[in-house]
């Protein structure tokens, strides 16, 4: 899991050095209103970098922390669109799909995707703080036991967590 981290951060970290100007970084925080039962309050953190073709369209990857029962560990690609020319607040739409890893022996990730709409707000040079509302879908088998004096089994329960995802961070 590690490895697969450094790999994406290093990707990253090529992708500066390689394309000035034209890579753009960007770290969120964030908390879901969970739509699901059962209900968990997810807390996330993510971090990505996308490829900018022009003053409009991006594409890139990601990857970060999400916490419902279990952590997960999303990775996830991502397309974005700015709307309107280079102004100091711009509204932008996002789409993120992918898969999420489950650290724990007993889960299994799935399949995530979070659409997103929000605002870009440029603090100073390339530094911008955006926010953001979106629709989180994360989906993950963890295995349950039940046992009483009569009957000791273990199943595999699947869940489907639907989240109203409120997001704040940092582009540079």
């Amino acid at each position: 899991m590690m490895r697969i981290l450094a790999l994406v951060a290093a990707m990253l970290i090529w992708a500066a050095a390689y394309a000035q100007g034209k890579v753009s970084f960007s770290t969120s925080l964030g908390v879901g209103v969970d739509m699901s039962r059962p209900s968990n309050t997810p807390f996330e953190w993510q971090i990505g970098g996308c490829y900018n073709f022009n003053g409009h369209i991006s594409a890139g990857i990601g990857t970060g922390i999400s916490t419902y029962e279990e952590v997960l560990i999303p990775l996830f690609a991502q397309v974005g669109y700015r709307f309107g020319g280079e102004r100091r607040v711009r509204p932008f739409v996002v789409g993120c799909a992918g898969y999420s890893l489950a650290p724990s022996g007993a889960a299994n990730g799935g399949l995530y995707v979070s659409p997103a709409a929000g605002a870009s707000f440029a603090l100073s040079g390339r530094l911008k703080m955006f926010a953001s509302v979106g629709y989180e879908v994360q989906k993950l088998e963890r295995l349950k036991a039940f046992e009483n004096s009569f009957l000791m089994a273990e199943y595999v329960e699947k869940l489907s967590h639907n989240a109203i995802a409120l997001r704040i961070g940092l582009e540079l």
